[in-house]
């Protein structure tokens, strides 16, 4: 979409950045190693995330609704450990 960053690290961990408020949504690791790749599909629905675990994961992105992203266990591989999801975005009560 343009709006968002999604960075990968050598901590394992995924990031996903909103570009347009200039802060961190969602923090994510399932790799068990560095995560050596990392796009959004075109039409930003999903990513892909590729680590030195050699493991490729398809994610649902969900950056348009109310839910964190998730794994889309239909397509790519399984984790080895099961993923953690990290939402910095503040609720209603905590701004």
């Amino acid at each position: 979409s343009g709006y968002y960053l999604l960075s990968s690290s050598k901590d394992a961990s995924l990031k996903i950045w909103d570009l347009r408020e200039g802060r961190l949504l969602f923090t994510l690791q399932s790799h068990a190693g560095p995560v050596n790749a990392a796009e959004f599909s075109t039409d930003g629905n999903f990513f892909a995330s590729g680590g030195a675990d050699e493991l490729v994961m398809i994610w649902k992105s969900n950056l348009y609704g109310v839910n964190a992203p998730a794994i889309d266990w239909s397509m790519g591989d399984r984790p080895r450990t099961p993923a953690t999801i990290t939402s910095n975005v503040p609720t209603s009560n905590n701004p």
